[in-house]
């Protein structure tokens, strides 16, 4: 746990410093969402939080946006498709977990996003899984069909 801790001290450095070196008009949608990204994985306690056995994936999630920061002039245009794609879910997941509140299946769900993220915006990474828009919007759909 104590070297997971310092990876994720390290990659939060890194990623914070990548986003800061980033800078252009067109990517700027692309960026806004990786610092928002960056602050739902990193805020005050986030540590202690998520648990043991979340910190390699926190890495994980750090090393796919420091990539997708580096990959970004080259692939703009797909990311913007593929934020659309993360947004859309995210919003819908968003609804499903203000009416539902925090429940396993819920959380579950919330790392699955997390997970499709590595899967569109780095896969050489590597998801934990397999993932996918379709199995995210099959589980939230699961997921209201509970209420």
């Amino acid at each position: 746990p104590a070297t997971a801790a310092s990876r994720i001290i390290t990659g939060l450095a890194n990623v914070r410093r990548a986003l800061a070196k980033a800078a252009g008009a067109q990517s700027g949608p692309s960026l806004a969402d990786m610092g928002a990204q960056l602050h739902r994985l990193a805020y005050p306690g986030f540590l202690s939080a998520i648990g043991r056995r979340r910190l390699e994936d926190i890495s994980r999630y750090l090393s796919a946006i420091e990539y997708r920061v580096e990959k970004l002039p080259s692939r703009v245009t797909q990311d913007q498709r593929d934020l659309l794609v993360c947004r859309t879910l995210e919003d819908d997941f968003a609804r499903l977990a203000a009416t539902s509140g925090s429940t396993a299946e819920i959380e579950d769900i919330g790392w699955m996003l997390q997970e499709l993220r590595v899967n569109l915006f780095a896969q050489p990474i590597g998801a934990n899984g397999p993932v996918s828009a379709k199995r995210v919007r099959r589980a939230i759909e699961r997921a209201h069909g509970l209420r």
